[in-house]
């Protein structure tokens, strides 16, 4: 009898633990997505490009630097955390002038926490290009 209620009291503890292992890694916290970057406004991280705001809605960008210059992009989603920036203009000081820049390929390679990721772009004037965003809200202005 002794030998019965010890393989029932180890099959119960193994059973709790089980049900408490299941349990733990249920309740984890989900990585965020990309989705969380689709709108808002950011910053540049790299200390060269800190001064830059970026003002985005699930379609189009606008990069503000300073009081006299503002660039237009247009934002195609090709993937969950891929997308592609089209130029679509540059004001400066006043005056409107076509984007050297046709489009860049964007790729979110990791993301740091709730507000910031890192990311690759090929297709500029620098070719591959690397570096940090950084989301200060989800308002786009």
């Amino acid at each position: 009898m002794t030998q019965k209620n010890n393989f029932f009291s180890q099959n119960f503890l193994a059973t709790i633990l089980l049900l408490l292992i299941f349990v733990c890694s249920c309740q984890q916290k989900e990585k965020p997505g990309c989705s969380n970057f689709k709108s808002g406004t950011f910053i540049y991280g790299e200390k060269e490009w800190e001064s830059v705001k970026i003002f985005r809605d699930q379609d189009s960008q606008i990069e503000i630097i300073g009081d006299t210059l503002t660039a237009y992009f247009k934002i195609l989603w090709t993937g969950d955390c891929t997308y592609d920036l089209t130029a679509e203009k540059v004001v400066y000081k006043s005056e409107s002038h076509p984007l050297e820049i046709k489009t860049l390929h964007i790729t979110i390679t990791e993301i740091l926490n709730d507000s910031t990721y890192r990311y690759t772009s090929t297709g500029g004037e620098e070719g591959n290009n690397k570096g940090t965003i950084i989301k200060l809200s989800d308002s786009t202005k």
